[in-house]
């Protein structure tokens, strides 16, 4: 159908969707369109349809027009001063950059930990910081609309290994390998309210030790199992099976100061790229050799994912804050 010159479709609200219409369509200067929420429909501009299948929108009725997308694309951001964003280099954190240095974007490589830190200090305008970090953001960086990586259960790449049993692990040593700050809070907040544990000792890798956690791509290559640590626990599922809910990893977040134009230029490349870039993994995945992973094996592992914080994401969000808060301190 048409509203004008204006495509749109036709929303069929179910469990399935987990998108905050009103954060993603909040910006009156580019949607002219007002949006009536009329009996559980909507009308939606068509060019965002086939990214609001990335966030769990999986019963909308009509296909995009693309070139409705593109002639937004090439009106909108055909100016504009480039954009530094921390790229991580993960693959989980693929998807989001598909479209970015098309769109004129500058990505500089930055370990998930220091992303907080680059933002802080300028080095870059945006990126993906772990979701713990993000809290003493508040002050000089804020949310890209709601981006995010959130495991549905399983994570599959946050992974902890323990020679004993976890509830045995009281002042145990537990090393930390190539984990992420928000994993490591995770692993500190299910082992206390999950297995009442209250204290173990962070040692490194090199130090005598009854466990070790683990995150991202290094975990993905240990995702089988490691010599010595009979109990294997993903955090995500820990997670979920403690709280019923999915848990938020990380959150998109840019400069407070950045300039209106420049921080919705970082947010419609993310919602434009985002489409792209977990099709391109579901369909044109290869074998990922580096990490002892077939095509399919990608696939199953991207599927698990969620991309945009919706009211189970940020019950979440709200809860691990609670718990972590009170395990750490």
């Amino acid at each position: 159908g048409s509203m004008g010159e204006r495509p749109f479709c036709r929303v069929v609200w179910s469990r399935t969707i987990n998108v905050n219409l009103t954060a993603i369509y909040s910006e009156p200067t580019i949607f002219a369109d007002p949006f009536p929420f009329i009996y559980g429909w909507t009308l939606i501009p068509a060019f965002r349809q086939r990214s609001l299948f990335q966030f769990g929108a999986s019963q909308l009725a009509l296909r995009p027009w693309r070139r409705h997308l593109d002639n937004f694309q090439k009106q909108t951001w055909c100016e504009g001063m480039a954009l530094k964003v921390g790229r991580v280099s993960h693959l989980n954190f693929e998807p989001f950059y598909i479209d970015m240095e098309r769109r004129g974007l500058v990505l500089s490589n930055v370990a998930l930990n220091d992303i907080a830190e680059a933002i802080k200090d300028g080095t870059i305008d945006g990126g993906p910081v772990p979701l713990g970090d993000s809290f003493a953001m508040e002050d000089h960086a804020v949310p890209v609309a709601g981006f995010c990586l959130s495991s549905a259960a399983r994570s599959g790449s946050n992974l902890f290994y323990s020679r004993v049993p976890a509830e045995e692990l009281e002042g145990r040593r537990v090393a930390v390998s190539e984990a992420d700050s928000t994993t490591i809070e995770l692993l500190q907040v299910i082992l206390a309210k999950k297995y009442q544990v209250n204290s173990v000792e962070l040692v490194t890798p090199q130090d005598e030790n009854e466990a070790l956690v683990i995150s991202g791509d290094a975990a993905l290559r240990r995702r089988r199992g490691m010599r010595g640590y009979p109990h294997r626990y993903d955090l995500g599922e820990e997670w979920h099976r403690l709280t019923d809910l999915p848990f938020v990893f990380a959150r998109w977040m840019s400069r407070s100061d950045l300039e209106r134009r420049d921080f919705l230029l970082l947010e419609d490349t993310l919602y434009v790229g985002l489409e792209d870039g977990v099709d391109s993994l579901f369909h044109l995945s290869e074998p990922r050799d580096n990490l002892l992973m077939l095509a399919r094996d990608v696939m199953e592992y991207i599927i698990g994912y969620r991309f945009f914080v919706g009211l189970s994401e940020q019950k979440s969000i709200d809860l691990f804050r609670s718990y972590r808060d009170q395990v750490l301190g």
